[in-house]
């Protein structure tokens, strides 16, 4: 059971930062449009994508995991 409840809180986790780096980059190229043309390279996206697919490990791996224990549990057990 608390494998399961673990599995949850880091697709949580995963998800939420999903949700940030998404609003990081639209923020981010919202800002780009405003600046116009930029005497300098803009920053890469190095970090960002990094965080993006830590994300989307805890969220594919909570979920994965969470599923299996959740159906572990509705067996009944001899």
């Amino acid at each position: 059971m608390l494998g399961t409840v673990w599995a949850c809180i880091s697709a949580t986790i995963g998800l939420a930062l999903l949700a940030v780096v998404l609003l990081h980059a639209v923020e981010y190229g919202t800002w780009v449009e405003r600046a116009g043309p930029l005497p300098l390279r803009p920053p890469d996206f190095i970090l960002p994508l990094t965080v993006a697919r830590l994300g989307v490990v805890l969220l594919v791996g909570g979920f994965i995991v969470g599923a299996m224990g959740i159906g572990e549990r509705a067996r009944p057990r001899p």
